[in-house]
């Protein structure tokens, strides 16, 4: 499975996702609120936002376990997603605008 920026595709020997460099020439940052933020492999919204100093509110985040989500405390609106996404477990992707 490919995003629409071919920057995460899915390893089937884990199931989980593999992160892929962005292709040259483009950027690895994101907008937030029209802030536009640098992102490093790995990156979740929330960990850029926080690291950036814009505040998400969340209730089920601890930074010692892998994101969940079940709280839907995080949950923020990434343009061209259907739904709003919990930032604290969706990938911080390269042009996104969230």
């Amino acid at each position: 499975m490919a995003t629409r920026d071919d920057t995460l595709i899915l390893d089937r020997a884990e199931g989980e996702p593999a992160r892929v460099p962005a292709p040259p020439g483009r950027d690895a940052s994101l907008t937030i609120d029209g802030q536009t933020l640098a992102i490093e492999p790995g990156d979740t919204i929330l960990s850029v936002a926080l690291r950036h100093g814009i505040e998400i509110p969340t209730l089920c985040h601890d930074p010692r376990l892998s994101p969940a989500g079940a709280c839907r405390t995080c949950l923020v609106d990434v343009i061209g997603q259907r739904r709003l996404v919990p930032a604290c477990a969706h990938p911080a992707q390269p042009g996104a605008v969230v």
